[in-house]
C-alpha cells in the first residue's frame, strides 16, 4: 500500500462516527487543512468475447419438451420436443405449443419447469365426473386380502347360458308337464327342481363343479341325494297282493252241528283240503285296469257330490287334463298322491281323494282276477 492510500485510510478511520445506525462522515476540517480526495480503485479491464463464440450463443435455439394427448381420456400420454430460435416472440410460441398439445390458446394456460429442476409426480385433474372413473387411484392397495374382484374364476355369460339351455331341455318331465323334474339314481323317484335352481345347476356347471348327470352337492339340491320318503299307498287287504300264496280251507256243516265229545277244538273241521300247489298268480299282461274314465263316470253317477257346491260339474270333464299328463289308467294313477291331483290337475281336494280311493279299489279287484281278458 503506498504513502498516499495508508494516510486516505487513517483520514477515513479518524473523521468517521456512527448516527442512527449509520456510518457518517465527520464534518470537514477548517479552511486552510489537507484534505486528500476520496480513494476510489482502479477497474479491471473487461475482456470482449470472440465474435464467433458471441455468435453460436445468439444463434443457440431454445428446446421445449411438449406432452401431447394428455386431455384424451383412454390414450397413454405422449411427449414431443420442438425448438424455438432466441428472438421468437412469446405469443408465436405459445400459439404453437397450443397447436401441438390441441388446446385452444384463448382459454389454454400451461407452464414450464427447467429440465434441471426436480418436482413430485404429476398430480391427477379430473376436469369432469365422466373421467374421474378413469383416473388412477391414489390410494396405497394393501396386500394383505385379495380383491373380490379377482377371486374365484371368470364366468363367461355365453357358456352359462348354454348350459341352461342344454340343462332345461334335459330336466322336462314328461311325466309332470310344465315342470323340471331330475330322476334319482338311487331309487327312481322325481324330484321337482325350481327355475331358479336350474340357473344355478347351470351356473355350477360352467364353473366345473357339476355335471348335467349330476347336480352340485349343497343344500339347495340335497333331495336329490335321499331316497323318496313318499310311498305309493297301496290297499290294506291282504289279499290285495298278488305275490301272497292263497290257502282254501273247506268246512264241512252237516246236519249233526252239536259237536262229537272229542279232546280236540277241531273236531268241527271233519275236512280239511290243502291244494298240493297254489293257484297261480295272473302275469302283468292278464291282468286289466280299468281306464279313468270309468272311475269318473262312477263317481259321477254315485252322486256323492250333489250338494257340494265346489263340485256342481261332473267329474268326467278331468279326463282330458289327466291324459295330458299321461295317466289313462288307474295303476298310474295310484302311483301319485291326491296333492298332485289338486295342484297339477286343478281338482277339488274331496274329489281327488275320492278319486285315488276308487282307483286303489280298482286296482285291488283287478290284481284278484276279476278284470282278466
Amino acid at each position: 500500500m503506498s504513502h498516499k492510500e495508508v494516510s486516505n485510510a487513517r483520514y477515513y478511520r479518524e473523521h468517521t462516527r456512527e448516527q442512527d445506525g449509520w456510518t457518517v462522515l465527520a464534518p470537514p476540517p477548517a479552511a486552510g487543512g489537507d484534505v486528500p480526495p476520496p480513494y476510489t480503485p482502479e477497474a479491471a479491464p473487461v475482456v470482449p468475447l470472440p465474435s464467433a463464440v458471441l455468435a453460436s450463443t445468439t444463434a443457440l435455439p431454445l428446446a421445449f419438451d411438449v406432452p401431447i394427448n394428455s386431455n384424451i381420456v383412454g390414450v397413454a400420454p405422449a411427449s414431443r420436443t420442438t425448438s424455438f430460435t432466441r428472438d421468437a416472440s412469446f405469443a408465436v410460441a405459445f400459439i404453437d405449443i397450443c397447436n401441438m398439445m390441441g388446446l385452444d390458446p384463448s382459454t389454454a394456460r400451461i407452464g414450464y419447469k427447467w429440465d434441471n429442476e426436480t418436482s413430485p409426480n404429476k398430480p391427477t385433474h379430473n376436469p369432469a365426473m365422466d373421467t374421474a372413473q378413469y383416473a388412477p387411484s391414489h390410494a396405497t392397495t394393501g396386500k394383505k386380502r385379495k380383491s373380490a374382484e379377482s377371486s374365484g374364476p371368470v364366468i363367461r355369460t355365453e357358456e352359462s347360458t348354454d348350459e341352461y339351455r342344454q340343462l332345461k331341455a334335459r330336466l322336462q318331465c314328461a311325466t309332470h308337464k310344465g315342470r323340471f323334474c331330475y330322476v334319482s339314481t338311487v331309487d327312481g323317484h322325481h324330484v321337482p327342481i325350481e327355475p331358479f335352481n336350474v340357473a344355478l345347476w347351470a351356473k355350477e356347471i360352467a364353473l366345473g363343479r357339476a355335471s348335467r348327470d349330476r347336480p352340485p352337492n349343497n343344500i339347495m339340491f340335497q333331495e336329490c341325494f335321499l331316497p323318496s320318503r313318499k310311498k305309493p299307498r297301496l290297499a290294506t287287504s291282504p289279499s290285495s297282493n298278488p305275490c301272497a300264496p292263497t290257502i282254501y280251507v273247506t268246512v264241512n256243516t252237516g246236519g249233526n252241528t252239536s259237536p262229537p265229545r272229542l279232546r280236540s277244538p277241531l273236531a268241527t273241521i271233519t275236512n280239511i283240503e290243502t291244494p298240493t300247489s297254489p293257484r297261480p298268480s295272473l302275469s302283468a299282461d292278464e291282468i286289466r285296469y280299468q281306464p279313468v274314465e270309468q272311475i269318473l263316470q262312477l263317481i259321477d253317477d254315485g252322486g256323492r257330490f250333489a250338494d257340494s257346491p265346489e263340485l256342481s260339474f261332473p267329474a268326467i270333464i278331468f279326463a282330458d287334463t289327466l291324459h295330458e299328463f299321461e295317466i289313462t289308467h288307474v295303476d298310474q294313477v295310484v302311483l301319485l298322491d291326491a296333492d298332485f291331483y289338486v295342484h297339477q290337475v286343478n281338482m277339488p281336494l274331496k274329489l281327488a281323494e275320492l278319486f285315488v280311493s276308487e282307483s286303489f279299489a280298482a286296482v285291488g279287484r283287478a290284481q284278484k282276477g276279476k278284470n282278466t281278458m
